[in-house]
């Protein structure tokens, strides 16, 4: 099945999605699939680390034609995932480095980032660039304990670079962007208190296990600091003890529900993995579950 599904919503409001995968963006038979995804969320988002200027082209001029038809204009969001030990990344953190703020890996970073933004501004055209996403889950540069050997000095550099990366996202071209940081106000593996973004951002990927969704949801509504958070959310697949896993099965009733309670509570959803990712493949009733339910009112149900 396609995105055909998605034809008989209007355009919900605006909630950035992880990053499409280049390779679907550059298919000219999957335009008509990821202008209609742009559609109805809001937005294309892009991997900063690795697209080039052409994609961020494409990806204006589809917005361009969306923007047609939306009341509110659907813009380009930027993903990036700072030192990714990625093997097409070739920025990623040296296994055994220590983090620091006089590393020429974040130095480089640091430029990378900022050159990401600029090629937005150079190639995007006038589309608008509502959020930036970052995901600083790098093996890599975990927080360590304080009674570790040397564990004070490593978290005061990692949340030095933590700050550098906001710092460039927040004080040049788009600073009125919302940048969401993965994982802050849940995870504490690569992130520590102090490390910056505007408002937590937490995941949630259990839509297998509905009731303690629906109970975490809950916990960060009654929770000032959670106001308007933005959450990670996934959709046929789930967070095991064997990693992340796709083809997980559970009623897709439980995405609606888990939709419908987040939105109530005001938080922004950010789907994981991006909607047209091929890992995806056959999970458009799970999305049409989600997107039902974030249209479902107070007394709405399934």
């Amino acid at each position: 099945m396609t995105s055909d599904v998605l034809a008989v919503f209007p355009e919900l409001p605006f909630f950035p999605m992880d990053a499409i995968p280049l390779e679907v963006l550059r298919d000219p038979a999957r335009r008509r699939d990821v202008m209609r995804v742009a559609a109805v969320t809001g937005g294309i988002t892009l991997p900063g680390e690795l697209m080039r200027g052409p994609d961020v082209n494409e990806a204006g001029m589809m917005l361009d034609q969306v923007n047609q038809f939306r009341e509110s204009p659907a813009g380009l969001i930027y993903r990036y995932s700072p030192w990714h030990n990625d093997a097409n990344n070739p920025n990623r953190w040296p296994a055994g480095q220590a983090p620091g703020t006089d590393s020429i890996h974040y130095r480089e970073e640091l430029i990378n980032v900022f050159e990401g933004l600029q090629m937005f501004h150079e190639w995007g055209g006038d589309v608008p660039v509502p959020a930036i996403l970052i995901d600083y889950e790098e093996k890599y540069l975990r927080t360590k304990h304080i009674n570790e050997p040397g564990g004070v000095e490593w978290n005061v550099s990692l949340l030095a670079m933590h700050k550098g990366i906001h710092a460039i996202c927040k004080q040049t071209l788009y600073p009125n962007a919302r940048v969401h940081v993965y994982g802050l106000g849940r995870s504490g593996a690569y992130l520590l208190e102090g490390s910056p973004g505007d408002g937590m951002s937490p995941h949630l990927y259990i839509p297998n296990d509905l009731d303690q969704a629906l109970a975490d949801i809950a916990s960060w509504a009654r929770k000032d600091a959670y106001a308007g958070c933005s959450v990670w959310v996934s959709m046929g697949a789930a967070r095991t003890e064997s990693g992340f896993e796709f083809g997980v099965q559970y009623d897709p009733r439980n995405d609606f529900e888990i939709a419908k309670a987040a939105t109530l509570a005001g938080f922004t959803l950010i789907p994981h993995p991006h909607w047209l990712d091929p890992r995806m493949n056959g999970l458009w009733d799970h999305i049409e579950a989600f997107v039902r339910g974030m249209f479902a009112e107070g007394a709405g149900s399934w």
